[in-house]
């Protein structure tokens, strides 16, 4: 591959080469005119120029810049420019010091703590989410494409093969056989059309690795990994790993369901269940978790709706309701439930924890109101005949 030197590029002023990939080489820069560093993706020329896939490769990396560019997300890598200067292509991002991935995280010895790998699935689902309600997939979620900050926060990076469902971006996009086959969906290998479920799937692949240090579906070859994707079984995250609450065992199982209708339906559905487990994790380890009495007010409603539905009662809560008997025996009921698709949206918090699941410190209030959808008034569900 070409050594590319820059000392600048446009009004950007090149300091030196950070990181290197297939899509092109990676430079840390400095924008005088906002006094900030900022990292510039600059295609690899010989790709460019190739006879036969050069005009595929400038499609790909111009579409990371039209897609990414679109997204404003705190959790998703923000893309300030794209432009060509002297015939080299190149992409303006957001500059994350340290150049650490999840990739380090995946491996037996390297593993994280479990909080940690909930709060950083947590904020990946919230991103996706958001993603996905701007109609993108993101088609190549892994470990590599998923950033660690210097305060542990997260960005996903890499949507250079994105999928956008708008008709005027089809001449930019790549179709077919695209990403990273450990990661790729059952549907997605077999280039079936994609739903956001088919991220949901990968990114239940990258939890499992978070876990374990293992692959789901390891194989000795590509026609070994295919098959066990698309047909057989995972082994169970609780049989590998014994300290795994079950409850996060199940979320990780649905995640890698083959059907994507057994899947998590969106990552907002995703991150409820995971933001109870984070509390769940701090009572099993004998922490007085930070959540305050309001949001214990609403984890509270969560039991009530449990039991009410399990012997046919009415769901409506009590309005104003501000005694709690004992919620925290309420959680852990929770937290050891099976999580399923049929709680109502409006009560889904996926913030359960005021203490670690978003970097955002916002009223109980703000925290509650992730979608217009989770302040509908709530409505009785009749007993079941």
């Amino acid at each position: 591959m070409q050594k590319l030197t820059f000392k600048s590029l446009g009004k950007f002023e090149v300091a030196e080469e950070i990181g290197r990939g297939s899509m092109g080489t990676v430079f840390l820069a400095h924008d005088p005119f906002s006094s900030r560093d900022v990292a510039i993706k600059v295609a690899n020329p010989e790709q460019l120029q190739d006879p036969t896939q050069g005009k595929r490769y400038r499609k790909m990396f111009f579409h990371e810049a039209k897609v990414a560019g679109r997204l404003r997300h705190p959790n998703i890598v923000q893309v300030y420019d794209a432009s060509l200067e002297d015939d080299f292509c190149y992409i303006v991002m957001e500059y994350i010091p340290g150049d650490k991935t999840l990739y380090e995280h995946i491996k037996p010895g390297h593993l994280l703590p479990l909080e940690d790998v909930v709060r950083i699935a947590f904020k990946c689902a919230r991103a996706l989410e958001y993603a996905h309600r701007n109609s993108v997939i993101h088609r190549d979620i892994k470990p590599r494409n998923i950033l660690l900050t210097d305060d542990n926060d997260v960005k996903i990076a890499d949507f250079s093969i994105a999928l956008l469902f708008e008709p005027e971006a089809t001449e930019t996009q790549v179709h077919g056989y695209v990403g990273s086959p450990l990661y790729m969906s059952p549907e997605q290998i077999l280039e079936a059309p994609l739903s956001n479920t088919s991220d949901l799937f990968s990114l239940g692949v990258t939890i499992y690795e978070l876990l374990t240090g293992k692959h789901p579906f390891a194989g000795d070859s590509l026609p070994s990994i295919i098959q066990k994707i698309t047909e057989q079984p995972h082994v169970p995250v609780c049989e590998l790993r014994q300290d795994v609450p079950p409850v996060l065992g199940h979320i990780v199982d649905r995640c890698l369901m083959k059907k994507s209708t057994d899947r998590y339906k969106t990552g907002l559905d995703l991150a409820a269940d995971l933001s109870l487990v984070y509390s769940h994790i701090e009572l099993l380890e004998g922490k007085s978790p930070t959540t305050t009495s309001a949001t214990w007010s609403k984890i509270w409603a969560f039991s009530t709706t449990l039991r009410n539905r399990k012997y046919g009662r009415s769901s409506t809560p009590v309005a104003g309701r501000n005694t709690i008997r004992n919620p925290r025996s309420s959680l852990r009921a929770i937290s050891t439930t099976r999580f399923t698709s049929w709680w109502p949206a409006r009560w889904r918090c996926a913030k359960a924890s005021s203490r670690c699941m978003c970097s955002d410190r916002g009223t109980v209030s703000e925290k509650w109101a992730l979608s217009p959808e989770l302040n509908a008034p709530p409505v009785s569900s009749p007993a079941p005949r």
